[in-house]
């Protein structure tokens, strides 16, 4: 990707939550975070104002927010490749999903606001994150706690089971 030339702003990315918050990052920060971000700024043609805009208008505010703070945190530590470097960004993210009012329902539009944007590193804490929460589970309790029905049949069921003596549902 070039340079801005000399004299030049930075070039910046909004995204536009629901409601239409507006969150900036600069380009050196959304390009190492977003594989979208790099893409559309290594190709974009500006109009004059260097800001290439996201929408993301089925996201609330807050999800935004977050991932603003993550990409922000991942360009930051993106040239350290050390030991204590990797246990100082485990320790980032476990604070940063790990806090009690991150719920399912924020899960879902971070998740949702990371695969627009093609975050790979949030979509992959935030998988790790729902793995965490349905380790060591019953397949009853995973059912309860991600609100899925369980559809099958007894014979269905059973089937299941002949066929896949491995799997415990």
């Amino acid at each position: 990707m070039a340079a801005a030339p000399s004299g030049s702003r930075t070039r910046m990315v909004t995204l536009i939550s629901k409601g239409g918050r507006h969150f900036k990052m600069p380009e050196a920060v959304a390009s190492v975070s977003s594989r979208t971000c790099k893409e559309a700024l290594d190709y974009i043609e500006y109009r004059g104002d260097n800001t290439l805009t996201i929408k993301l208008l089925d996201v609330d505010p807050r999800p935004v927010s977050m991932l603003v703070n993550f990409c922000n945190h991942m360009a930051a530590a993106a040239g350290d490749d050390d030991a204590a470097a990797a246990q100082r960004m485990r320790e980032w993210e476990e604070r940063f999903l790990g806090d009690d009012d991150v719920d399912q329902a924020l899960l879902y539009d971070l998740l949702s606001a990371a695969i627009s944007i093609q975050a790979d590193g949030l979509i992959d804490l935030v998988c790790k994150r729902v793995a965490h929460m349905i380790k060591g589970k019953t397949p009853q309790e995973i059912r309860a706690l991600l609100g899925i029905q369980d559809d099958l049949t007894p014979d269905q069921r059973d089937e299941i089971r002949t066929d896949n003596s491995w799997i415990d549902i």
